[in-house]
């Protein structure tokens, strides 16, 4: 999905948010060349309060 969206949209760097604990979902992120940035905490999306975790791949 990665190389699709870069390709075809010429998007060169993108983000994953996932929620703090989901570890099989960092697994993907990081297998795929993603990176952790940081943690956000209160966003709107986030139902558990638990905090997000902010992954970044440049392409």
């Amino acid at each position: 999905m990665t190389e699709f969206i870069r390709e075809t949209f010429g998007i060169n760097v993108l983000y994953g948010r996932v929620m703090h604990g989901n570890n099989a979902s960092i697994r993907v992120l990081e297998k795929n060349g993603y990176e952790f940035i940081k943690e956000e905490f209160g966003a709107e999306d986030n139902p558990y309060d638990n905090g997000m975790l902010i992954y970044k791949k440049e392409c």
